[in-house]
């Protein structure tokens, strides 16, 4: 699977972008993105308490490895979208909105 959200202050990893260049980047349809992420399976739970790394006094309530078949992501991706217009790559969203497209042409 290809993940995204590899962020350097997530990972510990300096070779991934920093969560500053980040945010502040909205999307169309964001909550269509966040309602299909947050449907996704959960493909692994970490025992982890983790706390906002922007506002490190908020805490993220659970941490899941999540994925669709095609991409995986942690769950505090979907959060970092919510709340602060995380730019997820466009080959991700050009992936969830034809899924979604296919999803409603078979509900009809």
């Amino acid at each position: 699977m290809k993940t995204i959200g590899d962020i350097r202050e997530l990972e510990k990893n300096e070779d991934y972008p920093s969560i500053y260049e980040l945010i502040n980047k909205p999307i169309k349809e964001k909550q269509k993105i966040i309602e299909y992420m947050k449907k996704a399976e959960i493909l692994a739970v970490a025992p982890a308490a983790i706390r906002d790394v922007l506002n490190p006094e908020i805490r993220i309530p659970d941490l899941f490895l999540m994925g669709d078949g095609v991409y995986e992501w942690r769950s505090d991706i979907v959060y970092y979208l919510e709340r602060y217009d995380l730019e997820l790559p466009e080959e991700f969203l050009d992936h969830v909105f034809a899924r979604l497209n296919t999803q409603n042409k078979d509900e009809k």
